[in-house]
């Protein structure tokens, strides 16, 4: 099998492909990778802030995915299985960082790079918005990235943060009106 022949494939021939053992395994895994890996790694750079954390976490949930491929069953969209695992390895980096991090007169230097959300280099998102998005709280940041920068649809939010259909809608709803509200009062300053 070519690699034009591949690239043609649908995600779920792909997987299918790559669970019945099919000696071209790693390159189809490579192909259905490369389809994800871009917005995967913007995912994680908006949840860590850091731009290593970010490769790494990438990295483990990539190893982990290719490891369990077999287990995946088709419920899901394959993306939100693989933003599942990515948002689970970054909350593991988050509890080991907490566990590691020592208190009072005991220091730990912390790499903190300041990139909060950098919109895709295709998007035509402003200074003003990105601004207002890095100072909205995390829940709401992710949650307007995932419908509007990854285009997921309300029920693969849910599917992807493991919440009700309804809390995925009242989150989006809520995180929308705290953005407009942001939007408003900086326009006012502006003016």
């Amino acid at each position: 099998m070519n690699l034009s022949e591949i690239q043609t494939l649908a995600d779920n021939e792909l997987i299918d492909l790559i669970q019945q053992q099919d000696r071209n395994a790693p390159r189809l895994f490579d192909e259905l990778i490369d389809r994800y890996r871009a917005v995967l790694f913007h995912r994680c750079l908006c949840r860590l802030n850091n731009i290593a954390d970010a490769e790494d976490v990438v990295q483990e949930a990539l190893s982990r995915s290719y490891r369990y491929i077999s287990a995946f069953r088709g419920e899901s969209s394959f993306k939100t299985w693989l933003f599942t695992i990515a948002d689970n390895q970054c909350n593991r980096f988050f509890a080991k960082r907490e566990r590691y991090q020592l208190t009072d007169d005991m220091t730990v230097l912390i790499d903190q790079e300041e990139v909060l959300y950098t919109p895709p280099e295709d998007s035509a998102h402003n200074d003003d918005v990105r601004k207002i998005l890095n100072g909205l709280p995390e829940y709401a940041r992710d949650i307007l990235m995932l419908r509007f920068d990854l285009e997921l649809s309300l029920a693969g939010i849910s599917q992807t943060l493991g919440i009700s259909l309804s809390a995925a809608k009242m989150r989006l709803y809520r995180a929308i009106e705290l953005f407009e509200k942001q939007f408003a009062s900086s326009a006012e300053i502006i003016v």
